[in-house]
């Protein structure tokens, strides 16, 4: 009881409640950054392959420590039993296709 209840809604709830975000999305001048990809075409295909890219390589690195973490010198002894190593090997490949 008592509390001041804000009952704004689009615009006027992004301005009040998150006014970074507000700012960033109303400014005319972070249009073409934010969300309006047609406002430079010419553009447009650099960020797209960028984020392509970026995609890529994080999965990359993703995989690459999947593979680290279950591949270390230590883990490559002859103690490990056939049926630790088959355990190992199933999950390296869920791993692998929980990454892709």
């Amino acid at each position: 009881m008592g509390m001041y209840r804000n009952y704004a809604e689009g615009r006027a709830y992004a301005r009040i409640n998150f006014p970074s975000l507000y700012h960033f999305f109303e400014d005319p001048k972070f249009h073409a950054f934010a969300y309006d990809m047609g406002k430079f075409p010419e553009y447009a295909i650099i960020v797209v392959a960028s984020i392509i890219i970026l995609m890529i390589v994080a999965s990359l690195s993703n995989l690459l420590f999947v593979f680290g973490s279950f591949y270390l010198p230590s883990r490559q002894n002859a103690s490990m039993s056939d049926k630790t190593r088959n355990i190992q090997k199933k999950l390296i490949t869920l791993l692998v296709y929980q990454v892709f």
